[in-house]
């Protein structure tokens, strides 16, 4: 799986830089992490992009915790600074990199409760382990416990192949706490590079005027539209979020040429950010009002057995909630056919499920519902391109 870091617009925060730096920055990144913001592509792993834990400064435990956190980021020691700028720059400035495995469920619940004690000032005893090369990845031989550097349920990163090594067993909480300090160096270290090459391009650019992030009347009236349909459908009050990755779906496309999709991330003043977790993601019909896709902020939960009758129970409930909100948001109209599945976000757990997932062929779109049994609410809802058998 890549991993890549998408919170570039969150880094004013952690380094000190001029004004005209940040509106570069911003300008020049924002756009290259369109399309990794849809959470559908994240649930499976929380440490899948580099991440920080929403924060409210309000305590003076939390407070403590938050300038223990700065300190911590801005004293990396040197050797691993170096480890962590290698894996940066090999990664083509992008922050990618492949691990062995993914998060069961289990753990992404524990991650979560640990990235909340991180950024309260509970750190790992040890840094994560770094390597230079492997020398035969998945073997562990007893006979010849040599043949590779590093245990099956160590967790390492192997730098020469930008490669994250995962416990096979369940990770411990120390292991966990080493890989959120491990993303969160990745992170400082990634923001303060990306700043200092482009305040170096802003030099060489004396004589340019840097242009701030505007928006045209058509645009803010789909920030307004976007706004007023998430507080209906998630509950949620984003008047004072901030409206970002404003673009056309498909300009050249007439069915999209009204379309715009819309990011509100949930950052609120000085604190530690929870990137893709935090967001409210619309595609907004700015004419109708009408949605071809809407997003809640995902939410990890612990696993719950259904019986037949609470499954049965479920299907139906998930229906005609589902049914609402095709009729009341999607730009389509007039249902043709439906029917569902039961998606899973786990592979080890293939008999079990997250959300029932309804699909509705309308005379001119298909979409896809997706119906959260646990709260029982519809989790979102997104336009796809054919209509798909089982």
């Amino acid at each position: 799986m890549s991993i890549k870091d998408n919170g570039i617009n969150k880094l004013f925060d952690k380094i000190e830089m001029p004004e005209d730096v940040k509106k570069n920055i911003y300008n020049n990144c924002s756009n290259h992490s369109r399309g990794l913001r849809r959470k559908y592509m994240l649930k499976k792993v929380a440490f899948a992009a580099v991440f920080l834990v929403t924060v409210t400064i309000g305590g003076v435990g939390v407070k403590a915790g938050f300038d223990s956190y700065k300190d911590r980021m801005k004293n990396i020691p040197k050797e691993e600074r170096e480890h962590v700028e290698d894996i940066f720059n090999n990664s083509n400035e992008g922050g990618f990199y492949e691990s062995s495995r993914e998060f069961t469920r289990d753990e992404s619940v524990r991650y979560e409760e640990l990235c909340q004690e991180y950024a309260s000032g509970r750190f790992p005893k040890e840094s994560l382990r770094y390597i230079k090369k492997q020398i035969d990845l998945g073997i562990h031989s007893k006979a010849n416990p040599k043949d590779s550097e590093y245990g099956k349920d160590e967790l390492v990163f192997v730098e020469k192949d930008n490669f994250l090594h995962l416990p096979e067993s369940e990770m411990t909480d120390e292991q966990m706490l080493q890989l959120i300090d491990f993303t969160e160096k990745l992170y400082t270290v990634s923001s303060e590079e990306i700043a200092k090459n482009i305040e170096n391009e802003t030099e060489e650019k004396t004589e340019e005027k840097t242009e701030e992030v505007t928006y045209n009347e058509k645009e803010l009236a789909a920030i307004e539209k976007a706004r007023e349909v998430i507080k209906d459908f998630c509950g949620a009050d984003v008047s004072e979020k901030n409206g970002y990755e404003i673009d056309w779906l498909d300009q050249d496309d007439p069915v999209n040429e009204n379309i715009y999709s819309i990011c509100f991330d949930d950052y609120n003043g000085e604190g530690i950010y929870q990137d893709y977790f935090s967001q409210y993601v619309i595609d907004i019909d700015t004419i109708t009002g009408k949605v071809d896709s809407i997003d809640r902020p995902y939410v990890i939960k612990e696993h719950k057995d259904y019986s037949k009758a609470e499954i049965e129970k479920y299907v139906d409930k998930g229906l005609k909630e589902a049914r609402k909100v095709i009729k009341k948001y999607a730009i389509g109209k007039n249902e043709k056919q439906y029917r569902y599945e039961f998606c899973n976000e786990y592979s080890e757990e293939s008999k079990k499920f997250d959300v029932i997932c309804y699909w509705f062929e309308l005379e001119d779109r298909v979409y896809t519902v997706k119906y959260n049994p646990y709260g029982g609410y519809v989790d979102s809802i997104y336009r796809q391109t054919y209509w798909r058998e089982e």
